[in-house]
C-alpha cells in the first residue's frame, strides 16, 4: 500500500476514534442526567457506552501506533495487542448483554401476557361451564314437563301382540278400545287422531312386542279409559293379555 493511502486510511481512523469517542460521552452524560442507572438495561448501554469510549480514545489510537511501524519493544507491543483485543472483545460483550436484556424484556411480558389470556379464557370456560350446570336440572324439568304435555292425551297399551291390531290401526282401535276397558262412551266409537307402534325397530322373535301408543281427541274419554283400566282384574284382547298405562315422558329418567 503507497503512504498516501496508509495516511488516508490512518486519518479516516482518527476520525472514527473521534466520533466514536464524542457519541458515547453523549451517551454517557444522557443517562447520567435523566438518573437512569438504577435500571439494569441502562447500566449495560452505559457500559457498552464506557468500552466502545475506551475504544476510540485507547484502541484505535494503538493501531495507528502499529500500522506506522513505530519501533517498540516485544513486551510493548504485546502489551498493546492485548490491549486491542481485551477492549475490543469487552465492547463485543457487552453488545451481547444489551442484546440478551433487550430480548428477555419483551419476551417474559408476552409470555406472562399469554398465561393470562389463557388463565382469564380457562376461568371464563369455567364459569360458564358452572352457570350451564345450573340452570340444566331447570332446564332438564322444563323439557320433561313439555314433553308430557304434549302425551297428556297419549294412552299406551302393552303386550299386544305384532299385527293383533291389523293394517287400519285407528279404525281397529276406535272399536275395540271402549270394549276392550268394558266402558260406555258417549258415542259408539272413541275418536282418535293418531295410533301407531313405537317408532324403533321391529322386535326380533321371542322379543316383547313394542308398546302401541294410542293418541284420544277427548280427554274425557282418555279419564274414563284410564279408569276403567285400572279397575278392570286383567284385560284381553285376541287371546292375550295386555295392559294399558299412561304415556309418560322417559326424559326425567
Amino acid at each position: 500500500m503507497g503512504s498516501s493511502a496508509v495516511w488516508v486510511f490512518l486519518s479516516l481512523e482518527m476520525i472514527i476514534a473521534v466520533a466514536c469517542c464524542l457519541g458515547n460521552v453523549l451517551v454517557i452524560r444522557a443517562v447520567w442526567i435523566c438518573g437512569a442507572l438504577s435500571q439494569p438495561t441502562f447500566c449495560f448501554i452505559v457500559s457498552l457506552a464506557v468500552t466502545d469510549f475506551l475504544v476510540g480514545s485507547v484502541a484505535i489510537p494503538i493501531a495507528v501506533l502499529v500500522d506506522i511501524g513505530m519501533n517498540i519493544s516485544f513486551y510493548g507491543c504485546l502489551f498493546m495487542c492485548c490491549v486491542m483485543i481485551m477492549l475490543e472483545v469487552a465492547s463485543v460483550a457487552f453488545l451481547l448483554a444489551v442484546a440478551v436484556d433487550r430480548f428477555l424484556r419483551v419476551r417474559i411480558p408476552l409470555t406472562r401476557g399469554c398465561k393470562s389470556v389463557s388463565g382469564d379464557i380457562a376461568a371464563n370456560h369455567a364459569a360458564k361451564l358452572a352457570d350451564v350446570e345450573r340452570k340444566l336440572p331447570a332446564a332438564t324439568d322444563k323439557i320433561d314437563d313439555l314433553e308430557n304435555r304434549s302425551r297428556w292425551y297419549n294412552i299406551c297399551i302393552e303386550d299386544l301382540p305384532e299385527g293383533a291390531e291389523g293394517s287400519n290401526t285407528i279404525s281397529c282401535f276406535k272399536t275395540c278400545l271402549p270394549e276392550l276397558v268394558k266402558v260406555s262412551l258417549k258415542g259408539v266409537s272413541v275418536k282418535l287422531d293418531s295410533c301407531h307402534r313405537a317408532l324403533t325397530h321391529h322386535p326380533m322373535q321371542g322379543q316383547w312386542p313394542w308398546s302401541v301408543i294410542v293418541k284420544i281427541l277427548n280427554f274425557q274419554d282418555k279419564v274414563l279409559i284410564m279408569q276403567a283400566a285400572r279397575k278392570a282384574q286383567g284385560l284381553s284382547y285376541k287371546c292375550s293379555s295386555v295392559s294399558i298405562y299412561e304415556d309418560f315422558s322417559a326424559f326425567g329418567d
